[in-house]
């Protein structure tokens, strides 16, 4: 682990080193980004596979987590979208609510290595916070952005939703 990129729990005490608490039944746990999050709202490639992932989240199967910032970017997207009306925009916001996607806060000072790292993979610094809680956390990353998906590696193990699947 990277100690210059620290990132805490806003919804669960540390313990045994880890950020967030560990369920006492083994679920696999992820990182997830908001191009696959985005999927969950509207019909786009790899759609199904997002879906499945939601699904198996909401029914116990896989953990999420993601930085606090992807709420903030779903809903940017969405807001976007000119296939939403305003009413839809905002019952997609709640049903992102619902899910239970652990979030983490952002240090400030791992900022600077937040930003390192997006310099040394030429990523945003919005998809470097992403990678950077994967590898802080140790878990792979599941992303559909075709950037992370190849500038990610080998740093941390990063998985589209098909790949996720086997597919």
């Amino acid at each position: 682990m990277r100690e210059d990129v620290n990132y805490v729990s806003s919804s669960s005490e540390r313990r045994a080193g880890y950020f967030f608490e560990r369920p006492a039944t083994y679920q696999p746990v992820y990182v997830v980004d908001a191009s696959v999050v985005i999927k969950w709202f509207s019909e786009e490639e790899d759609s199904g596979y997002a879906l499945r992932l939601l699904e198996d989240c909401l029914e116990g199967r896989r953990r999420l987590l993601a930085p606090s910032l992807l709420v903030y970017e779903v809903a940017n997207a969405l807001r976007f979208n000119e296939k939403l009306h305003e009413e839809d925009l905002r019952g997609a916001l709640r049903a992102l609510g619902a899910v239970p996607i652990s979030t983490a806060s952002f240090r400030f000072e791992a900022l600077a290595g937040v930003c390192r790292l997006a310099r040394e993979r030429r990523l945003t610094v919005y998809d470097a916070a992403y990678l950077a809680l994967a590898m802080s956390e140790g878990v792979p990353l599941v992303t559909a952005d075709r950037l992370l998906l190849q500038q990610g590696s080998p740093a941390a193990l990063v998985l589209s939703p098909p790949q996720l699947y086997g597919a």
